[in-house]
């Protein structure tokens, strides 16, 4: 929080905050529940975090607050984590970034959700809210702004010996294997049409790297190039909203977002995920071909089927 000041001076978008007001920077509480749900978008899956709107007014009147749970997401990385860094990262790498993928990812959550707070609208679009500019091209834009301002903060606070290099690499490579996840779905939801875009971006400039590896495609991020073409993007991303330009946003949508090819072999791979990321999720029983109200648990997160559900 101390160096929110430091990013927005040296924050590569046109359009910064001239000054720092300290209630409007996110409260972040890290926290442990008891129980929690899936979600209903990627259903089934489990919420790691839950945050008010990042819409300026609730910022500039209410605040932000952010609760990451601790606890849910920690167990999901030492389930899914793990075995998502062995299936597509090099095998050296997912060796070397094991010990910090939790870490990291909680460090990169925090870092996106101090991102909303940054930057402003230019003097020709500071009135109203920038969804009033954007409309349905904003939530996404918005996403992929703190998405990216999360990555794009790691090396200053290495320089500044905040984190370790080791950490701002196990944390990259987190990043990563978040993008991938989004792949499995369709780019409908904000969080999902946000990573695909980055994703793609970061193929198509180079900042992503494939390799084939015991049989298997293995990525990795260039990290010569990474930091670049995440401040590049940023800039562009952080101008269009700034700008509250609409076709801008569109533009972008349309060149680096679409359902990925490696779709159904990326499903494939991660069939082997516990169903709920970290949650029991029970069956409804059958009774001759017809589903009854009872219910069947699983005797272990790995004893649980993937199955998938559409939802209208």
């Amino acid at each position: 929080m101390e160096r929110v000041e430091q990013f927005e001076h040296e924050a590569p978008w046109t359009w910064k905050k001239e000054t720092i007001n300290p209630d409007n920077l996110p409260e972040l509480k890290f926290v442990d529940v008891l129980a929690w749900s899936g979600d209903y978008v990627t259903s089934p899956n489990t919420t790691l975090a839950q945050s008010l709107p990042n819409d300026r007014w609730v910022i500039e009147n209410v605040g932000t607050v952010n609760m990451v749970f601790n606890n849910t997401t920690r167990a999901i990385s030492r389930v899914s984590g793990q075995l998502m860094a062995e299936e597509f990262l090099p095998a050296g790498e997912a060796e070397r970034v094991r010990a910090g993928l939790f870490d990291g990812s909680q460090l990169h959550s925090a870092l996106h959700e101090i991102g909303h707070t940054t930057g402003r609208m230019d003097p020709e679009h500071s009135a109203g809210q920038p969804s009033d500019y954007l409309e349905e091209e904003y939530s996404w834009l918005e996403e992929a702004r703190a998405e990216l301002f999360g990555i794009w903060a790691m090396p200053l606070l290495v320089e500044d010996h905040v984190i370790s290099q080791e950490t701002a690499e196990a944390s990259c490579a987190g990043f990563l294997l978040t993008l991938l996840g989004a792949l499995r779905f369709e780019p409908v939801q904000a969080h999902t049409m946000a990573r695909n875009l980055i994703f793609h971006a970061y193929e198509q400039e180079g900042a992503l790297s494939t390799a084939v590896e015991a049989g298997k495609e293995r990525f990795s991020l260039n990290p010569e190039k990474i930091y670049q073409v995440t401040a590049d993007l940023l800039k562009t991303i952080a101008d269009i909203k700034a700008a509250g330009d609409k076709d801008g946003a569109v533009e972008l949508r349309e060149r680096w977002m679409y359902p990925d090819p490696r779709r159904q072999q990326l499903d494939e791979r991660t069939s082997m995920l516990p169903l709920g990321r970290g949650l029991i999720f029970p069956q409804l029983e059958k009774d001759g071909g017809r589903y009854t109200a009872r219910l069947r648990y699983p005797g272990s997160f790995s004893e649980q089927p993937l199955f998938k559900q559409k939802l209208a």
